[in-house]
């Protein structure tokens, strides 16, 4: 994640650790709420959808960071 980099980059430390956050607790809720139910399935289904949610906080994250709108406007 390319995103994640840039932050971290840029001296952002709180927000790249939020997104791991998220995948944490993503994946304690696929355990017990949907592998039980969908099996495999959920397995398989996992990481693709929490990666894409990490991704929007991610970018999201990026696009309103003040250092990044100054560059973008000059």
């Amino acid at each position: 994640m390319q995103t994640r980099y840039a932050l971290q980059g840029i001296g952002q430390k709180l927000l790249p650790l939020i997104s791991s956050v998220i995948e944490f607790i993503g994946k304690i809720i696929f355990v017990f709420v949907f592998i039980p139910q969908f099996q495999y399935m959920a397995v398989i289904f996992c990481e693709p959808a929490i990666w894409c949610i990490m991704c929007i906080q991610l970018v999201y994250s990026y696009y309103h960071n003040p250092y990044i709108k100054g560059v973008k406007t000059e």
